[in-house]
């Protein structure tokens, strides 16, 4: 995400903990009650994302299913990159890292409650909020597609706990397929702007 240094602070209830410090010393024990991406502010986009991002070819950018708090947000919080991702004008896809309330790994669903939210795919969605444009769900989580589709973000529902190579693989294939129809929906979007 940078070259510059960013590191991921948890505060808990104790005081401010490097995540590093608090995953293995404190072993996730201590109540989050945020986090602070120190440096973010004044990190620079190095030249090969923005080479990545600008590419003419470029049809999607993916946020794979990770915790949204320590993995995905550090990398959004450096500076432009939220911007950046959306003026790209290609869809902006994220995988949720919570299956049936639960996180496949890590303390996902832990820090949600404890920051006063529900441990639930809605809201690992709503953890990128006028981010993306779709969000792929478990087939368990199916129930909670129109509840995330009326915070205007579309959404695919498909097995997406991969244990084997196969099961990667058609999670991928999803996720293209849902960038397929998502861009051609901006696209008839922005044609129809133009005939206005």
């Amino acid at each position: 995400m940078s070259n510059d240094p960013v590191r991921t602070v948890v505060v808990t209830e104790y005081g401010q903990a490097s995540y590093h410090e608090y995953l293995t010393e404190l072993e996730c024990e201590p109540v989050v009650k945020g986090f602070l991406y120190a440096g973010a502010d004044v990190a620079r986009i190095p030249d090969e994302v923005l080479e990545a991002l600008y590419a003419p070819d470029l049809e999607a950018i993916v946020l794979c299913p990770a915790n949204p708090y320590h993995t995905i947000q550090p990398i959004l919080a450096v500076q432009g990159m939220r911007e950046l991702l959306r003026e790209r004008r290609v869809p902006v896809i994220a995988v949720s890292p919570i299956v049936g309330n639960k996180a496949l790994k890590g303390a996902a669903a832990k820090m949600m409650q404890e920051l006063g939210h529900e441990a639930s795919a809605r809201r690992a969605a709503l953890e990128y909020y006028r981010l993306i444009d779709g969000f792929v769900i478990d087939t368990v989580d199916e129930a909670s597609a129109e509840d995330i589709r009326a915070c205007a973000i579309e959404v695919a529902v498909a097995p997406t706990i991969m244990r084997t190579d196969e099961d990667r693989v058609a999670l991928a294939q999803v996720v293209l397929d849902f960038a397929r129809v998502l861009r051609e929906k901006k696209d008839a979007e922005r044609d129809a702007e133009r005939g206005q």
